[in-house]
């Protein structure tokens, strides 16, 4: 049964790659660059800092882990990595972090380990 599984949620994952997704740029300064296809989303994540509680919105790439290879080894998704997008012609840079450095850059996003989830800020745009 759960190899069945494994294949139905490796099966919806590919489907949403040629459907919902799009080709970003993953970065990291001065060591390799990668591109891949991503679907974009968003999180609400709740922070403290100085005494107070604080609300943001990160914008979240979900991709195949399985493309995120250089060199051909598998790379591990790091804090101030940048992923690019070009949006209306407007290419816009997003830093893997949290405003609360607890929290993960990075969450599995389906139950087999297929597809993460990476959280980012926007840095710039041009």
């Amino acid at each position: 049964m759960r190899d069945m599984l494994r294949w139905a949620a490796s099966w919806i994952n590919d489907r949403k790659v040629e459907s919902v997704s799009e080709t970003v740029t993953y970065s990291r300064e001065g060591q390799f660059s990668i591109a891949l296809s991503a679907t974009i989303g968003t999180s609400i994540v709740d922070t403290v800092g100085d005494g107070a509680a604080v609300t943001a919105e990160t914008d979240d790439f979900i991709f195949d882990r399985r493309q995120l290879v250089h060199d051909g080894f598998e790379i591990t998704p790091q804090r101030d990595d940048v992923i690019t997008r070009t949006v209306r012609g407007i290419k816009q840079e997003k830093y893997l972090v949290l405003p609360n450095t607890s929290q993960p850059e990075q969450v599995r996003s389906d139950g087999f380990d297929y597809f993460l989830r990476v959280h980012t800020n926007r840095v710039s745009s041009t």
